[in-house]
């Protein structure tokens, strides 16, 4: 996901460089006050608007999986555990047999 927002960070900034270099008539192809420069103008401005979207979305994605980095278990660790606990708690053969015939 931070390649995702990397690259974003990085197309936007050619896309300024661009607009800055080029000038903002170069974007719109000189269009002022025509219906043709307007449908561009609402279109950037739409544009503008899923890039923040999608910015905060890859944001929220990002902390998810760091947090799911910091949450996760390791399997080699909990087999490790469990043999200990196992071995800790298993009972003598046998012991279990005397066990039961006294309680019968």
């Amino acid at each position: 996901m931070r390649r995702i927002a990397g690259l974003l960070a990085f197309v936007t900034a050619l896309l300024v460089a661009h607009f800055y270099a080029n000038g903002a008539e170069a974007v719109t192809g000189g269009l002022d006050g025509s219906a043709a420069s307007a449908f561009v103008k609402e279109r950037l401005e739409k544009l503008a608007v899923q890039r923040r979207g999608l910015e905060s979305t890859v944001a929220e994605l990002d902390g998810a999986i760091d947090k799911i980095r910091k949450t996760a278990v390791d399997q080699e660790k909990v087999v490790t555990a469990f043999a200990r606990i196992y071995r800790a708690v298993k009972l003598p053969v046998g012991a279990s047999q005397g066990r039961d015939a006294t309680l019968r």
